[in-house]
């Protein structure tokens, strides 16, 4: 009698189910390896700003979730403890480009950090840029920076909403202003400058098809050289792989210039080879035009997890497996 008391007791204190909004299940399926798999929910994989199914269905399940949470009688003391121990100032280290000292600024509770800039150590800051201007929402964020060696051009990355698509921008430092360069559908990729702030190499995909901008495959990442104060559409397309879509591409300028080291962090096509390193070595780069479709293997492969290639632009240079070893010691 006690038992099935307290089990009523206690399921009539229990909150009522949650009446979630309906999930409309597709009818895709994919082949792999010849197995149908389903997947019922791809529609779901729709950007939210550009598909009107995707943003109703998030608007409804956020009225549901919120409804539950807005409930919780705790919620409120949580929030303001959690928003106490988070509003204190953040400083980055600052680090010494071209005469001048960069770091970033947080006051507390900014969405974003703001990109600070001092003539010396001891003189005042002034603000480079606050991203927390760039949209009402705070949510447009700099993903990505990179310094020219003379210290004249800042390379930054945008990133709306979380997305890993950016948008390169340089900044002139001495000016203060930006140059009217935009290169737009980069995703894991830097940027490594020329020597002379000439350019900079960095890596793309193609435009993806209208709306699929986030769910399109990411295959055939290419590497491009962008020379500053010109278009997109002037870059020069530095190497491709189409035999190999999933690989990707990074590049790492040597300090003379001289040479370029593109990198592929990880195999995609093997799983059991994540992680592991492929690199490129190619040499006299100064004309990124010259060097496009000069490709050839060195050897096949470093203790069975590197592939190394050198592309040359008529210089003569080897490379050979154990002499690559050796540099990565």
């Amino acid at each position: 009698m006690i038992l099935s008391t307290a089990i009523f007791a206690a399921s009539a204190l229990a909150p009522p189910p949650v009446a979630y909004p309906p999930t409309p299940r597709g009818d895709v399926v994919d082949t792999w390896h010849g197995t149908e798999v389903a997947d019922p929910y791809r529609w779901l994989e729709g950007d939210v700003r550009e598909h009107d199914d995707v943003s109703d269905w998030v608007d409804a399940q956020n009225v549901t979730s919120l409804g539950h949470l807005h409930a919780i009688p705790e919620r409120d003391a949580i929030r303001n403890r959690l928003e106490t121990l988070w509003n204190y100032e953040k400083t980055s280290p600052p680090i010494k480009v071209g005469g001048r000292y960069y770091f970033t600024h947080n006051d507390g509770l900014q969405n974003q950090a703001v990109w600070m800039v001092a003539d010396s150590i001891d003189s005042p800051p002034r603000v480079l840029m606050d991203p927390n201007t760039w949209s009402e929402d705070g949510t447009i964020a700099i993903s990505g920076t990179s310094f020219s060696n003379n210290g004249r051009f800042l390379a930054y990355a945008i990133s709306e909403g979380g997305s890993d698509w950016k948008t390169w921008r340089i900044r002139d430092l001495d000016l203060n202003t930006n140059l009217p360069d935009t290169i737009k559908w980069s995703k894991f990729s830097g940027a490594s400058w020329m020597p002379d702030g000439s350019g900079f190499y960095y890596s793309r995909y193609e435009k993806p098809e209208p709306g699929s901008a986030m769910q399109a495959a990411n295959e055939n990442q290419t590497l491009w050289f962008h020379r500053t104060n010109t278009p997109q559409s002037e870059d020069v397309l530095v190497y491709r792989d189409a035999e190999h879509p999933h690989r990707g591409w990074s590049a790492m300028v040597s300090d003379d210039g001289s040479m370029i080291t593109p990198d592929t962090p990880g195999n995609r096509e093997n799983t059991q080879k994540a992680g592991t390193s492929q690199r490129i070595q190619m040499n006299g780069v100064l004309d990124p035009a010259c060097v496009q479709e000069s490709i050839n293997p060195v050897c096949e492969t470093i203790s069975d997890v590197c592939r190394d290639y050198l592309i040359d632009n008529g210089n003569s240079a080897t490379l050979s497996g154990q002499e690559y070893q050796k540099t990565l010691r």
